[in-house]
């Protein structure tokens, strides 16, 4: 009897040390916060619907030069279609050659290195590599661009998104994003070869 009571009075003190500690830990995490800066691609604010228009109904320059090449595209009526998709950052860069039909990748052939040195691929994002996915990823760095607080000239921090559209069929040529005046911390796509296939 005495044996069992004592465990049990064991327990109970082990148990309150425990609930002690989940307290503790509790209040410690509660008191941390995590800056914004520290978050993985944050998601948009909600003010930042897409497309990016102004209260009195302007759109930005951004914006409006991604709204004309997405006219152009439309416009030319193709339905499939043939292009090399070069992905650098810091780190491996990736070729994709890709054939497009519909909007959607109906084969695919990937080249991942680093400083010449293959690599395997990671996971591939195949919607980025159509044209349509490639516009809404511009559309997309273009409102986190528009929606970032502004920081004083000459200091870095600042986001920035810059496109080349082909002028005639209008899909993104070059797209180059990232943190201006920050070593390493800019991103970029690259479309060449791009072969029409067939129109609708």
């Amino acid at each position: 009897m005495y044996a069992t009571a004592c465990a049990g009075r064991l327990r109970r003190v082990r148990y309150a040390a425990f609930l002690a500690t989940l307290i503790v830990v509790a209040a410690t995490v509660a008191a941390v916060s995590v800056p914004a800066s520290a978050q993985l691609d944050p998601p948009l604010p909600r003010r930042a619907v897409l497309p990016m228009i102004a209260a009195d109904g302007a759109v930005s320059a951004a914006e409006a030069a991604l709204m004309a090449a997405e006219a152009r595209w439309h416009g030319s009526r193709i339905e499939s279609y043939s292009m090399t998709v070069t992905i650098t950052r810091f780190g491996p860069s990736e070729t994709h050659r890709v054939v497009v039909q519909g909007e959607r990748v109906v084969a695919v052939e990937s080249e991942c290195g680093l400083f010449g040195t293959p690599l395997a691929c990671r996971s591939v994002d195949f919607e980025r590599l159509t044209v349509s996915g490639l516009f809404a990823f511009v559309r997309n760095r273009i409102a986190r661009v528009e929606a970032a607080p502004a920081t004083p000239p000459g200091l870095p921090g600042q986001p920035f998104v810059d496109v080349t559209y082909d002028p005639l069929l209008g899909y993104p040529k070059a797209i180059a994003w990232g943190v201006r005046l920050l070593p390493d911390a800019g991103e970029g796509i690259a479309v060449t070869d791009f072969v029409v296939l067939a129109r609708r």
